[in-house]
């Protein structure tokens, strides 16, 4: 056997563990499900506003009332900046989860991929499905801000350290202590209070 299909065929057992999470939290998905092809910019996103910048500022749906409408904003965006490594990966996952079969949205494909988008999204299993399913997440690293509510179920907290630097801060330090019911008066009892929060 090839050597690389030897290799793509043993990956395709393994679990994914992702060591930089940027994937929302499902609370946070279904506030904002079902989605569209508008409101799956990510990192995108950047892209739009850059090209923005440059005509004017402003969000780029701004005053649209219909897809149609938004599906002409973004063609002009894509006419300039369809290249971009981010832009590319939205089109991976259109073609893998939504069925574009062309290596590009346009006038004649977009509106049935953004009702598939829609579709799929909105169904109670569907951040379940591609999180184990598609992508077989077996868990993902996630900074967690001090007292920040978070779901293990696809996630292992790292508790983000900034404010344990900052802790001379009188503010900083007022939090943790809110937080923890307890007061901090010198390094021995901010060890206590810190060894209690990771807890």
């Amino acid at each position: 056997m090839d050597m690389r299909l030897e290799l793509m065929a043993e990956m395709t057992g393994l679990k994914t563990v992702d060591c930089h999470s940027h994937t929302s939290l499902e609370s946070e998905y279904r506030e904002v499900a079902p989605l569209s092809i508008f409101s799956m910019g990510s990192y995108f996103e950047r892209d739009i506003q850059s090209t923005l910048h440059f005509e004017g500022g402003g969000g780029l749906y701004d005053g649209c009332r219909s897809d149609a409408q938004r599906w002409a904003r973004l063609r002009g965006v894509l006419d300039k900046a369809r290249n971009v490594s981010y832009w590319r990966h939205n089109i991976v996952a259109f073609q893998g989860l939504f069925g574009l079969e062309d290596g590009e949205l346009s006038d004649e494909n977009w509106e049935s991929v953004n009702e598939q988008i829609k579709a799929k999204t909105a169904g109670p299993d569907w951040y379940r499905h591609v999180t184990e399913d598609v992508c077989r997440l077996e868990t993902q690293v996630r900074n967690i801000p001090w007292f920040e509510d978070w779901e293990p179920q696809y996630f292992t907290a790292i508790l983000r350290m900034e404010g344990a630097l900052n802790i001379l801060d009188s503010e900083t330090r007022a939090g943790l202590e809110k937080q923890v019911d307890r007061t901090v008066t010198d390094l021995s009892s901010l060890k206590d209070v810190l060894a209690e929060l990771v807890a």
